[in-house]
């Protein structure tokens, strides 16, 4: 292995669908798997149908151009 695959790095980026928003947590549909994330990792403002994205701290709407 050369010192240049050392240095590359790669950028996984995680999306998903907002499909139920609760009291204590949102259901999101990654990649056909619902998972459960706390309300305090998501965005205020989102609401069903929603595409979304982890920021690396928060899953935010994606911006209507990204969504494709």
């Amino acid at each position: 292995m050369d010192d240049q695959s050392l240095e590359s790095s790669c950028q996984i980026i995680r999306s998903g669908e907002v499909i139920q928003i609760g009291a204590e947590s949102v259901i999101i549909d990654v990649n056909g798997k619902l998972i459960s994330v706390p309300l305090i990792k998501a965005e205020a403002d989102l609401c069903p149908g929603d595409r979304v994205v982890w920021s690396g701290n928060l899953w935010r709407r994606m911006a209507p151009e990204s969504a494709l």
